[in-house]
């Protein structure tokens, strides 16, 4: 109950009135569940992405050389950008569990989130050594694998997984990013349009709208580009806005950067979440229409820097 209780705080986001509840429930914990209670609490503020205040309760406890102390001090770690102290911490777990598949993979999605791809790859060799159908060592050493770039090998890699995880979509959608890096364009869009029938979250069918767009601009092909554009339907993954956003990369990528622009302050008037629009300017925009929407975004700043919470 006093779970419940400190989890709807958070879920109100009043981190600090969960953090004084709990304290002060503390008194009323037995001492055989003392030390279970502070790493349970420590574990749910690190859940809300309050670090400050796992990390007070994680120093409360008494344990430190229980595997859950480690772990969430691990996981601590890694949210703080920590990530050498994060894996010493998980090269001290390993070594009580050395055939523990879930900590070497663990340790290399860790080791890839600190730009230490070869390391990454030993890691994820050593699960695969232990199971050599563990599909989360196979998407982590292949990411690590593209990320410098031997995307040959990422691509087997990925459709393994995609063969025995093929209910999850992001395995074909990665198939489909990994041929676009090696110039097959074609084969990139069949897998990223097979993807599309399975996409059900609403910024991944955007992101995802976005990639196929860019693939037909990388093979000079605005007319499929655009008649991609026009059978898209409206629906609750695709908005009025959203439908800007794209025209805005396909026009800019045209040559027509005014038209982009244009379209960048179109989606902004039609959007029910400024922030959220933005937000996707600022992600998408990066990739080919940099100046357009970095000016789109300045505008809209400087017109409402009175009243923008961002």
């Amino acid at each position: 109950y006093y779970y419940i209780q400190g989890e709807i705080l958070l879920a109100e986001n009043k981190p600090q009135e969960s953090d004084k509840y709990l304290s002060a429930k503390l008194l009323d914990v037995s001492l055989d569940e003392y030390e279970d209670f502070i790493l349970d609490v420590a574990q749910l503020f690190l859940y809300y992405n309050e670090a400050e205040l796992s990390k007070k309760w994680i120093s409360m406890s008494n344990l430190k050389d229980d595997p859950d102390y480690i772990d969430l001090k691990g996981n601590l770690a890694i949210i703080q950008g920590n990530y050498h102290d994060a894996e010493k911490l998980f090269d001290s777990l390993i070594d009580d569990a050395p055939y523990d598949s879930s900590l070497w993979n663990r340790l290399a999605a860790m080791q890839l989130l600190n730009n230490d791809a070869e390391s990454s790859i030993n890691s994820s060799d050593f699960s695969l050594a232990i199971d050599p159908s563990d599909t989360d060592a196979m998407l982590n050493k292949a990411n690590a694998l593209s990320s410098i770039g031997n995307h040959e090998d990422a691509l087997k890699l990925y459709t393994k997984y995609h063969e025995l995880k093929p209910e999850d979509e992001m395995g074909e959608i990665l198939i489909g990013h990994t041929y676009s890096r090696l110039g097959k364009y074609e084969e990139a869009l069949r897998h990223l349009k097979h993807a599309l029938s399975s996409v059900s979250k609403h910024h991944s069918a955007l992101f995802l709208f976005h990639d196929i767009l860019m693939i037909y601009s990388k093979m000079g092909d605005y007319q499929d580009a655009t008649a991609f554009i026009k059978e898209l339907p409206l629906s609750n993954m695709l908005s009025e806005s959203d439908l800007c956003l794209l025209n805005a990369h396909l026009v800019c990528t045209a040559g027509h950067p005014e038209e982009a622009y244009n379209e960048f302050q179109k989606a902004i008037k039609l959007c029910d979440d400024i922030e959220d629009v933005l937000m996707k300017i600022t992600i998408t925009a990066l990739d080919d229409c940099p100046s357009q929407g970095y000016r789109v975004l300045v505008d809209y700043i400087s017109e409402h820097q009175n009243t923008i919470h961002l």
